[in-house]
């Protein structure tokens, strides 16, 4: 019986890791398919993302014009609609962030009122991020190429509340031990000492405060690290 209920514990565990690893590293497209002129929701409209021109995900509006796409990796993608009586509209440089929502509100013309064709147009970060509930900094590719820290943890440190004693060492969040902070590479909490070399960070995410339930209990903070694939090098 004891052996069952270890085997058991066993499971659950590598169930709850799978969970938190797909939550971690990948996000998600959101939002409502409007009318352009009467901002009307659009029912059973079909919204498509694209990369390189190739579908990777697509979802159907509701009743009410919401919809939601995921899981998406963390990358820039096109965002297409197709609806009848509606001409397409396009969405480029749509960006998804792991383990955070983009909230995209698409409006589409009417192709009985107007000259048939495709509405383009590039995606603008809002001022107000609606996917946004924690105090978090987001380093992208291009901000940690050109920055001049040589790892990840001195990266961390240039974020406010976060002191580092000595370059390239453990970095305290919020006057937390140095076991407070926790480490995410791709999803996989990393325990103790590492060093990863800016040149291999496609992303990196540090949230000092609202810290999500997913991640579990943080004393201090965290920071979430997203490597680069074998087609970002």
């Amino acid at each position: 019986m004891k052996k069952k209920l270890i085997a058991l514990f066993v499971v659950l565990a590598s169930l709850g890791t799978t969970t938190l690893n797909a939550q971690s590293e990948y996000g998600e497209i959101k939002g409502r398919l409007l009318d352009s002129l009467t901002k009307a929701p659009i029912q059973f409209g079909s919204i498509m993302v694209l990369k390189n021109n190739q579908i990777i995900l697509g979802a159907t509006s509701d009743l009410d014009g919401y919809y939601s796409i995921k899981p998406l990796l963390n990358d820039v993608y096109t965002v297409k609609t197709s609806c009848i009586s509606y001409n397409t509209t396009l969405i480029n440089k749509v960006k998804v962030n792991a383990g955070k929502m983009t909230y995209l509100d698409i409006t589409a013309s009417s192709n009985s009122i107007s000259i048939t064709g495709a509405t383009i147009y590039d995606f603008k970060n809002p001022l107000i991020d609606r996917g946004q509930i924690s105090t978090i900094q987001i380093l992208e590719t291009e901000d940690i190429e050109n920055a001049p820290y040589m790892d990840v943890k001195q990266g961390a440190a240039i974020s406010a509340g976060i002191y580092q004693k000595d370059d390239g060492g453990s970095i305290f969040m919020r006057g937390a031990r140095e076991d407070g902070t926790a480490y995410y590479i791709d999803g996989i909490r990393v325990i103790g000492d590492f060093r990863l070399p800016k040149i291999a960070v496609k992303e990196m995410r540090v949230l000092t405060g609202g810290i999500p339930a997913n991640i579990g209990d943080v004393t201090g903070g965290v920071v979430l690290i997203t490597t680069k694939g074998y087609s970002n090098w």
